[in-house]
């Protein structure tokens, strides 16, 4: 399953009774949370993805998850491990998990906690769509994270909102515009194999 073929999957209403009971939001929260909450991965990932050490290590980890299944995506919902989510998330946003949970949260009108499980449960949803995406594409270290904009920019057109302006807010942590220098923070250990 490509990352589109995903996304479109995340609106089933199957799936948001799935993450509506594995997280204890509505469908409708779980929705809105959804809305802002993948571009958000997406984007922080291409931001990380612009470093070489980035790129080489968001490489390894689509390639160990470009043969997991995603068949059956309720089913691959009910088997997440939210520690491993949360492994995820950790290595996507780095140190400011947090404070881009609290800012979607403000944004959608639900808590925090509420926004982490949700992310927790669909990061490596995420992660195994876009393994198999740069399966199938052939997508390397080099291009991955052209390939990861423009995935974000066709979900956020999609989308009501200007999802891409309230990402970048969400990642420029010191707010001077440039989410680069803010990633670039975040990837320390960035997808290390455990």
């Amino acid at each position: 399953m490509d990352i589109l073929s995903m996304v479109k999957q995340l609106q089933d209403n199957n799936v948001l009774d799935q993450l509506s009971k594995q997280t204890g939001a509505s469908k409708s929260d779980v929705s809105n949370i959804l809305e802002m909450g993948v571009p958000a991965l997406l984007q922080a990932m291409s931001q990380n993805a612009k470093q070489p050490e980035g790129a080489k290590a968001l490489e390894k980890a689509l390639t160990d998850h470009e043969n997991d299944s995603m068949n059956d995506v309720v089913g691959f919902l009910k088997n997440v491990n939210p520690q491993e989510g949360n492994k995820i998330l950790q290595h996507i946003f780095g140190s400011k998990t947090s404070n881009v949970e609290k800012k979607i949260a403000s944004s959608t009108n639900v808590s925090d906690t509420l926004v982490d499980s949700v992310l927790k449960n669909v990061a490596p949803m995420v992660l195994t769509a876009l393994g198999q995406q740069k399966k199938k594409d052939d997508l390397s270290a080099s291009n991955l994270s052209n390939a990861l904009g423009m995935f974000t920019s066709m979900i956020s057109s999609s989308s009501k909102k200007d999802v891409t302006k309230i990402v970048t807010s969400l990642l420029d942590a010191d707010n001077d515009g440039d989410v680069l220098d803010d990633v670039s923070n975040m990837i320390g250990g960035l997808f290390k194999k455990r």
